[in-house]
């Protein structure tokens, strides 16, 4: 007797093979006596594919009993059937197979809705015959969202076979967890999403080598269980250089998974780029880096015209893939620049447009034009100081900022209390650190303020007030006592 078909996980399929007897629910008995054969007496000729090209094929074994080699051997086939994933429901008629939990990159997500039967995997078979469902005739209830806020989250999909509505539906569910970026390392356990090539401006490098998961986007999960890895377990190789010389240069970081000491490592690299300025503008296919605003000289200006995308340090890279937009290929419109000295912010829009069938990626970088035939200078005064030099002027072209200095000057028996652009000035106008921006020459004079003595000092003879004040107070204190004495003593001459 044999159970056939029989259906099998293919990370079952070892254990199978070491039992085939077991695995094909082999028995075998004595026609005219009953007694049941030993299972050690049943041969088992061939053996059981978890290969992937053999998913969904019948694979013929046949058992055989032979005790006795003057008789004729008892022999029957069994037809196994083996899929990956596992068993997700069956009934009477029906057994499905899927993958649980499945994984999907977001940019999949669309194609994977449109046949979510392919997406997960899915197949089924007739019990009886092992004839396969055609995937039509499975209907998937639900379908999968690609939203950030559902990445990392389980989505239950049901898959159901009714061919025959007078039966019981056999129904199975599915679960898809959705990430950003792709699939960038797998082992047998674990599953590592990173979004690569990433995109960084240089003044974020700091705060990204802080937490490279998090600037790499990288996510783990559990194959089997789907469960999410800590982000403290995903460790990074290497740290990103903001370094000049390498703007626009890929900087890979190895990410790896490695939980449990005794499996091997899951590992993934992604890729970063690192560019000047910020980012200016992107579309699904392109992102450009510039520096807004963009200040240049008038004595500049024809250069800058000839240039626009090297005047505003435009640069544009494929997302997907990293490389390098051409700068032919970067459109600017809104030039030239009029020389314009001091006047208004002037704009100038930049747009990639490779693939006329994609979304355009469009970035605006602001220009404001000066001069150095018309600089200005900014000059300190000391305003009385006595030690100490006030700090050195500055030049610099009109409509720049100039950030006010420090000093070291000091006054004896003053203190600093700022700059004023008027000498005669109580309240001060600008403290050092303050940003000015230069449209004139200007002279910031030192304000000062008198200390206020602890102990004051009489402005004639230079002595303590208090002392000279308790001086007198004694004085005033004696000769009271000595008026008072004489005037009892006369009193006393009378009475006698």
């Amino acid at each position: 007797y044999g159970t056939t078909p029989q259906y099998l996980v293919a990370a079952g399929v070892p254990a199978a093979n070491a039992d085939l007897v077991t695995a094909g629910a082999v028995t075998a008995f004595n026609k005219a006596t009953g007694a049941r054969v030993a299972a050690s007496d049943i041969r088992a000729a061939g053996s059981i594919s978890a290969a992937v090209a053999d998913y969904g094929s019948a694979q013929a074994v046949i058992f055989s009993i032979a005790i006795d080699t003057n008789l004729p051997r008892a022999s029957g086939t069994v037809d196994f059937f083996v899929n990956g994933g596992a068993i997700i429901g069956q009934n009477a008629d029906y057994i499905i197979y899927g993958t649980t939990p499945q994984y999907l990159v977001a940019a999949g997500v669309t194609s994977a809705n449109a046949d979510l039967v392919t997406a997960g995997a899915v197949v089924a078979f007739n019990r009886a015959t092992g004839a396969r469902v055609a995937g039509s005739d499975i209907r998937a209830a639900g379908s999968i969202s690609a939203a950030p806020a559902d990445f990392g989250v389980r989505q239950p999909i049901s898959f159901t076979v009714a061919i025959d509505p007078s039966s019981p539906q056999a129904c199975g569910t599915v679960d898809f967890i959705v990430s950003a970026g792709t699939v960038i390392g797998q082992n047998a356990t674990y599953i590592i999403y990173g979004v690569t090539p990433t995109y960084l401006a240089a003044a974020d490098v700091g705060t990204a080598n802080a937490d490279l998961v998090a600037a790499g986007q990288v996510t783990a999960f559990n194959l089997t269980t789907g469960a999410k890895m800590a982000k403290g377990d995903i460790q990074a190789t290497g740290s990103l250089s903001a370094t000049p010389a390498l703007h626009g240069v890929k900087q890979a970081v190895t990410y790896t998974l490695a939980i449990d000491p005794t499996r091997p490592k899951a590992s993934g690299m992604v890729e970063f780029i690192v560019c000047e300025g910020a980012v200016l503008g992107q579309s699904d296919r392109f992102i450009i880096f510039g520096e807004s605003p963009r200040s240049i000289l008038s004595t500049d200006l024809a250069q800058a015209n000839a240039d626009l995308v090297a005047a505003g340090k435009v640069r544009a890279f494929e997302k997907a893939t990293g490389t390098p937009v051409d700068p032919s290929d970067i459109a600017v419109s809104g030039g030239p620049l009029a020389n314009v000295v001091g006047g208004p912010a002037q704009s100038v829009r930049y747009e990639v447009s490779i693939d006329p069938t994609a979304p355009k990626a469009f970035a605006e970088v602001v220009f404001t034009i000066v001069s150095l035939s018309r600089s200005h200078t900014l000059s300190y005064n000391g305003n009385g100081n006595d030690s100490g030099r006030p700090p050195d002027p500055v030049s610099c072209p009109e409509g720049a900022d100039v950030i006010v200095a420090g000093h070291s000057m000091g006054r004896s028996g003053h203190h600093f209390t700022g700059y004023s652009e008027d000498p005669l000035a109580t309240a001060a106008s600008y403290q050092p650190g303050d940003t000015i921006t230069l449209s004139r020459d200007l002279t910031l004079y030192a304000l000062w303020t008198k200390d206020r003595p602890a102990n004051p000092v009489s402005p004639i003879t230079g002595d303590s007030l208090l002392l000279l004040q308790a001086t007198i107070l004694g004085l005033l204190l004696a000769t009271a006592l000595f008026l008072i004495w004489l005037r009892l003593r006369r009193k006393d001459g009378d009475e006698e």
